[in-house]
């Protein structure tokens, strides 16, 4: 099922990437990296942590709807755990995308680093929109 459900992801970022000249660009992504440790959205009030960003959206994946916003930035770390990269990694190459905007070295670095973390956020049950990216 994993496999499955991989492969399935998988083609999905290959029709993005054959719409758009081969590549997968940063807005695949949207606010993705916001919600990851370090991003802006992770510094919310201990009040909003412990609610739920999505709980009365029907589009948002049962998951999400289920989870609080800790739950949620929470699993975000198990993911960048997951695949090996810290905090710190993933802060010097947003630091470094944001100095540099427009250098497509340092924005296939940055996605290709994010790729592997949103991989595993959708094996856990997450979609893509809007509970990634919205």
């Amino acid at each position: 099922m994993v496999k499955h459900r991989r492969r399935q992801i998988l083609g999905e970022v290959e029709n993005y990437k054959k719409k758009h000249r081969g590549q997968l660009y940063m807005d695949f992504f949207n606010n993705l990296d916001a919600n990851l440790p370090g991003g802006f959205r992770t510094r919310y009030d201990e009040s909003v942590l412990d609610g739920h960003l999505f709980v009365d959206d029907p589009s948002a994946s049962s998951r999400m709807r289920e989870r609080s916003t800790r739950d949620f930035f929470e699993d975000c770390r198990l993911a960048m755990e997951k695949v090996g990269i810290s905090e710190s990694q993933l802060n010097d190459i947003r630091h470094r995308f944001d100095q540099n905007m427009g250098d497509e070295e340092i924005a296939k670095e940055f996605t290709d680093t994010l790729l592997p973390i949103y991989i595993n956020l959708r094996l856990m049950g997450y979609k893509h929109y809007p509970d990634l990216i919205g």
